[in-house]
C-alpha cells in the first residue's frame, strides 16, 4: 500500500484526509509518519483495520485534531448460500481433535498469565488531538491499564462497542470533557475507572447493563469525583434501586437521564441540584413521590425552571396517593406532556387530561373514603374494647390470682413432721408457738411429700372488724383446744409486707380458708378479695370448692342472698352459726372441727 499522491502534497495545506469504505486490512509501518505534518483531520471509517505497529506512529501526527475510526469491521450484509454436507468424524479423529483442544487451552492459559502480569502501558497521542471517534468498532473487551499522554483530549465517543469490562484505571482523562461509552454491553465498572474523569461534563453510559454494581454501590464511590458533570445519561440498564448518595456531588448537573429502567421510587438525594433543568424518569416503574422527594423538588423549583418526564410510569391515582397527585397538579408546569399520564388501574375514572376534576372527584371520594375507614376502626375499637372489658370483668379474680401466683410461688414447704411429732408439738403450745413464729418470720418453704401436701396451719380466718371479738373470744379458744392451728391476720400477718402479699400467703400456707360472713363481711373490700382468691384457689390448685368453708353469722339472713356467696352455699360449703343460748352451739363447733380436720 503506498501513498505517493499524499508524498506530492506534503508541502501543502492538507486539512483533511479520508480513507473511507477502502476495506482496507492493513496499513504499512511508515505510512501515518510520512503523512503530511499539517493534517488535523483524519478517518479511517468503513474499514477493516487491523492493530499494528502503525498505531505507535499516530504521535508523528501532530497536529492532528480529529481522528475517526467509526463502522470499522461493518458486518457483510450480503451473505453467500453454502451448503456442506455434514460428515461424521470417527472415534480417533475425536481424541485427536480432544488432545489438541487441551494443548490449545494450555497455551492459551500461559498467555493469559502473561498478559495479566503485563506493565501499564503508556500511549502517545498526537499532543493537539481533541476529538476521537471509535464508536460501532466493534472493539471487544475490557479497557486496559493504560496512561494517555493527552493533554488536550476532549471528546471520546466509544459507543456501541463490545467493552463489557470497565474496571481498570486509565489514567490521562482528567481533562476529557464528553465521553461516550453507550451500548457497550458492560456489566461491570470500578471506581478506579471513573477516578480520572474529574473534567466530565458529558457523560454517557446509557444501553449496558450496570444495574448491579450501581446497586451495590452503597458508599457512592462511584461517581465521587464527577463534580463538574452537567449531562448524565443512565438510561436503559435495568435499574431497580439506586443508592440515595448515588449523584451527591454533582452540583453543576442540569440534565439527568433515568428513562427505561425499572425504578419504583426517586430516593436519592437532589436537594443540591439546583442547576437542574431536566430530568427523565418516563419509562420506569414509578407510583408517585415520597414527601421527602416532593420537598426537594419544590425547593428545585423555586431554584430554577426544572422539567420532569414522568410518562409511561403508570402512577397510582388512589386516596392513599392524593398528596402527591394535588402537589403534581399544583407543579404541573414543571412536568412534560402530564396531561398523556396514565393511572396503574386501568378501571379508575382518574384523567390527567381533566385533572382539575378528576382531583376535586378524588378529593369528595376520598373523604367519603376517609369517613368510611374512620367510622370502621372506632367501631372495631370500640366492640373490641367492650369484649376485652366483659372478659376482664368475668375473669377478674382469675387475672389477680394468675398475677399474684408468681408472688407466692413455692411458698408451700416439703413438711418432714410426721403425724406423731406434729401431736407431739400441738401438745406443748409454747413450743409449737415458737416454732410458727420462727417459720412465719423467715416466710416458710411449702411443697409435696409423698404426693401430698402437708400445711402449717390448719385454717386462715377470714373476718371483719366487727366480728373480731366472735373470733377471739369463741372461736380461737374452741378450736385450738381441738388441736387446730388457726392462721389469723390480727396475730399473725407481717408488718411492712402489702395486705396482698399476706392474704395470698396465708391462703397458700392454710388447710382451709373459713370465712366469717356477715352484712359487715360482703361490705368489706378487703375481705370480698380474701374469700374471692380463696375460691380462686379451690378452684386452681385445691380443685374443690370444699376448700372454703362459710360460717353465716345470724344477721346475714336479714337480707338477701349475696352473689358473692351463692356457688359456696348452692354446694353447701357452709355452716349457719345459731344464736348464743341455742342447744345447737356444741353441734356447730364439733361440725366445723370435723370440716377442718377431714379436709
Amino acid at each position: 500500500m503506498t501513498f505517493s499522491h499524499i508524498e506530492n502534497l506534503r508541502y501543502t495545506k492538507l486539512v483533511e484526509t479520508s480513507f473511507a469504505q477502502n476495506r482496507m486490512e492493513l496499513i504499512e509501518k511508515g505510512v501515518l509518519k510520512n503523512m503530511p505534518s499539517t493534517l488535523e483531520k483524519l478517518s479511517l471509517a468503513l474499514n477493516r483495520l487491523t492493530t499494528g505497529i502503525y498505531l505507535f506512529e499516530f504521535s508523528f501526527l501532530r497536529k492532528l485534531k480529529e481522528f475517526n475510526m467509526t463502522l470499522l469491521l461493518k458486518p457483510i450484509t450480503n451473505f453467500p448460500e453454502v451448503f456442506e454436507e455434514c460428515i461424521e468424524k470417527k472415534d480417533f479423529e475425536i481424541s485427536v481433535l480432544v488432545e489438541s483442544s487441551k494443548i490449545k487451552y494450555q497455551e492459551y492459559s500461559k498467555k493469559q498469565i502473561k498478559r495479566l502480569n503485563r506493565p501499564n502501558i503508556t500511549v502517545y497521542i498526537p499532543p493537539n488531538l481533541v476529538t476521537v471517534y471509535a464508536n460501532s468498532s466493534k472493539l471487544y473487551g475490557g479497557f486496559p491499564k493504560v496512561t494517555l499522554n493527552a493533554t488536550k483530549l476532549r471528546n471520546i465517543y466509544v459507543q456501541n462497542n463490545l467493552f463489557f469490562s470497565w474496571d481498570k484505571p486509565v489514567f490521562g482523562l482528567e481533562l476529557v470533557e464528553n465521553l461516550d461509552l453507550s451500548d457497550n454491553f458492560c456489566s461491570r465498572i470500578s471506581p478506579r475507572f471513573t477516578a480520572s474523569g474529574t473534567g466530565l461534563k458529558y457523560l454517557n453510559i446509557a444501553r449496558n447493563f450496570l444495574s448491579r454494581p450501581i446497586q451495590m454501590d452503597i458508599r457512592c464511590h462511584l461517581f465521587k469525583y464527577q463534580r463538574n458533570l452537567e449531562e448524565f445519561d443512565l438510561s436503559n440498564n435495568r435499574l431497580f434501586h439506586l443508592p440515595i448518595c448515588t449523584f451527591q456531588n454533582m452540583v453543576k448537573l442540569r440534565i439527568l437521564k433515568l428513562n427505561h429502567n425499572q425504578l419504583t421510587g426517586v430516593n436519592f438525594r437532589l436537594r443540591h441540584m439546583t442547576n437542574l433543568s431536566y430530568i427523565d424518569l418516563s419509562d420506569n416503574r414509578l407510583t408517585g413521590f415520597t414527601n421527602e422527594t416532593m420537598h426537594a423538588f419544590s425547593y428545585i423549583f423555586k431554584k430554577s425552571k426544572v422539567s420532569i418526564n414522568l410518562l409511561r410510569n403508570n402512577l397510582y391515582c388512589r386516596c392513599q396517593n392524593l398528596k402527591f397527585l394535588t402537589w403534581l397538579y399544583e407543579n404541573r408546569m414543571h412536568f412534560l406532556g402530564f396531561q398523556k399520564y396514565t393511572c396503574s388501574d386501568r378501571s379508575n375514572q382518574f384523567n390527567f387530561h381533566y385533572m382539575e376534576q378528576s382531583l376535586q372527584k378524588l378529593k369528595l371520594d376520598c373523604i367519603d373514603y376517609d369517613v368510611w375507614i374512620i367510622t370502621t376502626t372506632v367501631s372495631i375499637t370500640l366492640v373490641i374494647s367492650v369484649l376485652l372489658v366483659i372478659i376482664i370483668r368475668k375473669n377478674i379474680w382469675h387475672i389477680r390470682y394468675f398475677l399474684h401466683k408468681s408472688k407466692r410461688h413455692n411458698d408451700g414447704f416439703t413438711s418432714t413432721i410426721k403425724e406423731e411429732e406434729l401431736s407431739n408439738l400441738l401438745a406443748e403450745p409454747d413450743l409449737l408457738s415458737s416454732i410458727a413464729e420462727e417459720s412465719f418470720e423467715r416466710t416458710s418453704q411449702y411443697g409435696m411429700m409423698q404426693g401430698q401436701r402437708q400445711y402449717f396451719f390448719h385454717a386462715f380466718i377470714s373476718y371483719v372488724g366487727e366480728n373480731r371479738g366472735f373470733v377471739f373470744q369463741k372461736m380461737k379458744p374452741k378450736l385450738e383446744a381441738k388441736g387446730l392451728r388457726l392462721l389469723i391476720r390480727d396475730i399473725h400477718f407481717e408488718i411492712g409486707n402489702s395486705k396482698i402479699d399476706n392474704i395470698m400467703k396465708a391462703i397458700g400456707r392454710s388447710q382451709r380458708t373459713i370465712c366469717v360472713v356477715s352484712k359487715a363481711y360482703l361490705k368489706s373490700k378487703w375481705r370480698t378479695y380474701e374469700l374471692n382468691m380463696a375460691k380462686m384457689e379451690a378452684l386452681k390448685e385445691r380443685g374443690s370448692l370444699g376448700y372454703v368453708c362459710l360460717i353465716l353469722m345470724p344477721d346475714l339472713f336479714e337480707g338477701g342472698c349475696d352473689t358473692a356467696i351463692k356457688d359456696f352455699i348452692e354446694e353447701k360449703h357452709f355452716l349457719d352459726y345459731p344464736p348464743e343460748d341455742s342447744s345447737l352451739q356444741d353441734e356447730f363447733w364439733e361440725n366445723l372441727t370435723r370440716i377442718i380436720k377431714n379436709s
